[in-house]
């Protein structure tokens, strides 16, 4: 009898864990067959020296128009045009793209149309990439791409008016403009002044650049400061080796005011190889599929940061560091407040990322506050709901606190942002504030 009872506990173990397994291959990503630009198989086999494409690769299961819609990868190019604003000429959309903001970018977008040199002065391709990096790996010169996370404007071109236009990407566009002092076609330091992306390539959206948990930004925009668009998501993603650059810089340790700073050559006959590490099993199965464990569905903070970490600390003094940070501290991260706005898959699989109210950054102003957490809807209104290990288990109610350290003031609570008086010292200086009360 014990041993009948003993053999059905083990059958049963035995199925749990069977069970288990399961709902753990479940969550991981299936393995993925990466594509190039032409839609082609890259394997060990074939194809093995191009670097892979984000739209051909994930865009062959998931919505890519659809999820390249979002903002943050628009930056306002879907509402940009030459004519955006008549009273301040030099703002072409409400984005980062077009809206020149002088902490956050390394110069201003050229309208699309331009009758003197003098009026441009970052073309869409030196926009992406006119950045270095000095020889300690230290920031010598920034390039906005290096914070965009590809497609939209790194993808398409303008029309005529200077509207987004997406009948064909930026190499299609190219091909066929001839116009002179073009805002997206022209370059500042090539020997022709004119872009190159048919040897560059354009930067697709980079969807491991935020789905990745070990993402290589540095090494991704090292690709972009080389004018090797197309390369750069397969170096961030750590698949391979690039070898080659479309422009290489003579002196790479020159930082800023040391002659020969900007100074390089360009090389527009030889292409870059992608040598890919086949053998990592971390990386590639034996038939050549890139791990799907690679891929998380739910972004770290560790991803957001590569942008706004850096970016924050040095634009509004915030530091997203848990000695600084209470809610870093109790162990929120971004999404936990910053999710997708949507009621539904499809609506959030736009990518439209909750956030509150800025005015100087101004993209999509139609969606401040949606969806967004507030200080008292989860201290003081029962809204906060733990959904994640790791997760805190409650949002205090600080009024118990308040009313008796404050007996005769608690109308502060009602006509004072928490904020207001929960701001603490930041050791960081910002050049600017952009946010106030959100």
């Amino acid at each position: 009898m014990k041993t009948a009872k003993c053999r059905v506990i083990v059958a049963m173990l035995i199925i749990l864990a069977v069970l288990a397994a399961g709902a753990g291959l479940a969550r991981s990503h299936q393995d993925v067959w990466l594509k190039n630009e032409q839609g082609d198989r890259i394997s060990p086999r074939e194809n093995s020296a191009d670097p892979y494409s984000p739209r051909k690769t994930c865009g062959g299961c998931h919505n890519y128009n659809l999820i390249t819609s979002g903002y943050h990868f628009q930056q306002g190019f879907d509402q940009m045009s030459d004519r955006y604003d008549a009273k301040r000429p030099w703002l072409l959309s409400p984005g980062m793209f077009g809206k020149w903001l002088p902490t956050a970018a390394a110069g201003r977008l050229a309208a699309k149309k331009n009758t003197d040199p003098r009026q441009m002065d970052l073309t869409t391709y030196d926009w992406i990439g006119a950045g270095k990096y000095s020889a300690g790996n230290k920031v010598a010169a920034v390039a906005c791409g290096w914070c965009h996370p590809g497609g939209g404007p790194l993808e398409y071109g303008r029309d005529a008016l200077g509207r987004a236009d997406r009948t064909g990407n930026l190499i299609a566009g190219e091909k066929s403009n001839k116009a002179a002092l073009d805002g997206d076609y022209s370059a500042a330091g090539t020997p022709d002044r004119k872009s190159h992306f048919r040897e560059s390539g354009v930067v697709e959206a980079d969807c491991l650049l935020c789905h990745h948990g070990n993402y290589r930004f540095h090494d991704r925009n090292e690709q972009l400061n080389r004018r090797n668009y197309r390369w750069a998501a397969t170096a961030g993603a750590g698949l391979g080796k690039v070898s080659g650059a479309v422009f290489t810089y003579h002196r790479p340790g020159a930082g800023p005011g040391e002659a020969g700073f900007k100074d390089g050559s360009w090389n527009f006959s030889k292409r870059p190889v992608t040598s890919y590490d086949w053998l990592n099993g971390r990386l590639f199965g034996t038939d050549g599929r890139m791990k799907g464990g690679l891929i998380k569905k739910n972004v770290a903070a560790k991803n957001c940061l590569q942008c706004h970490g850096e970016g924050d600390a040095k634009n509004t003094g915030a530091l997203h560091d848990p000695a600084f940070d209470a809610h870093v501290r109790s162990g929120l991260i971004c999404t936990d407040c910053h999710g997708l706005i949507g009621n539904n898959t499809r609506e959030r699989l736009r990518h439209q990322i909750v956030k509150g109210n800025s005015t100087l950054n101004t993209v999509r102003d139609d969606l401040d506050h949606v969806g967004m957490k507030t200080c008292t809807g989860c201290h003081h209104g029962d809204q906060y709901k733990p959904k994640r290990d790791g997760m805190p288990k409650e949002a205090k109610n600080p009024q118990a606190v308040h009313n008796r350290k404050f007996p005769k003031a608690t109308f502060h609570t009602y006509l004072v942002a928490c904020n207001g008086c929960h701001a603490v010292a930041q050791p960081a200086r910002g050049m600017v504030e952009p946010r106030h009360a959100n």
